[in-house]
């Protein structure tokens, strides 16, 4: 698939007295790719994902594609009007702590549950509210709507007499109920792909993500031992692939210039030392003179 991102206005051929102007730009396509962890989903909590090195192919964007389910403590299907609902912002509060390296380099470290929180702000404060809906069926965000304090901190859901106080976590509880599978995307938060900028080719990407704790995503009354179940996790990487020619513009540039001046340094190391090499043999030649005179 062609991927045009910018275009100038065509003008007819026969306004171009020498040779036609392209319009489109450098992409030449646009690749999706699905990385799986390496490690267990079943027995580890930190899942670990290499994003391989691409020769033709440049980074653009990572999302985090999750699928859990919510089970009662023995592992069945919890009732469909139990009071279990989810964090306002579920995709974000999945994972507990997030770590990205770039071959041996480190880019992106976090403390328990840093990355749930700033990822929940970012979303609450830079989305406006038509954005909603596409956030509640792609993230899982729903935010609580109630009158008060004490009504944003009731979790029965269900009630007998109907009169819910809290909508927001009601559509949540719904979204889990009975089993329900869950499929999340959401953008993977970090600096690094908040940005125009394609990452360069023949990268090679670590990512780590921790599972976050069941009593942390879940919200529901002290006497319920709800669990969260992660069936499928990976990353789905987009990748551009440029022109060669592009490509090749952009590979010479990633050369370190100081490969440039080693290369000249040597060059003038040998001829200074053929300079010293001549003066010492004229020493050499004149000293001999004065001894036989």
């Amino acid at each position: 698939m062609t991927k045009y991102i910018k275009s100038a206005e065509a003008l007819p051929s026969n306004l171009h007295l020498w040779e036609t102007v392209h319009t489109q730009t450098g992409i030449v396509e646009t690749k999706t790719i699905d990385v799986f962890p390496t490690t267990s989903i079943e027995a580890s909590d930190t899942l670990t994902f290499i994003i391989p090195a691409m020769s033709k192919l440049m980074l653009q964007n990572v999302q985090i594609v999750s699928e859990i389910r919510v089970l009662t403590a023995t592992g069945t299907n919890p009732a469909a009007d139990q009071p279990v609902g989810t964090a306002p912002h579920l995709a974000a509060a999945l994972y507990r702590n997030v770590e990205i390296y770039a071959g041996s380099t480190s880019l992106v470290q976090s403390f328990d549950n840093a990355y749930a929180m700033t990822k929940f702000w970012e979303t609450t404060l830079n989305t406006r509210s038509g954005a909603h809906p596409h956030l509640h069926s792609k993230e899982g965000y729903y935010i609580d709507r109630v009158h008060s304090k004490a009504h944003s901190e009731d979790v029965d859901y269900f009630p007998a007499d109907g009169n819910t106080m809290n909508f927001g976590g009601k559509y949540r509880a719904e979204n889990i109920a009975e089993g329900k599978k869950v499929c999340l995307v959401s953008d993977l938060d970090a600096s690094l792909f908040k940005q125009d900028k394609l990452l360069p080719s023949e990268l090679e990407m670590q990512v780590s993500l921790t599972k976050n704790y069941s009593e942390f995503i879940l919200l529901s009354a002290d006497n319920q031992t709800n669990k969260v179940v992660f069936d499928k996790v990976t990353l789905r990487c987009t990748f551009q692939r440029p022109q060669d020619s592009v490509l090749a513009s952009i590979n010479s540039l990633e050369r370190d210039p100081r490969d440039s001046d080693e290369e000249s340094g040597d060059d003038m190391s040998i001829l200074i030392g053929d300079s010293e090499d001549e003066d010492s043999e004229i020493e050499f030649s004149e000293g001999s003179d004065d001894e036989d005179d």
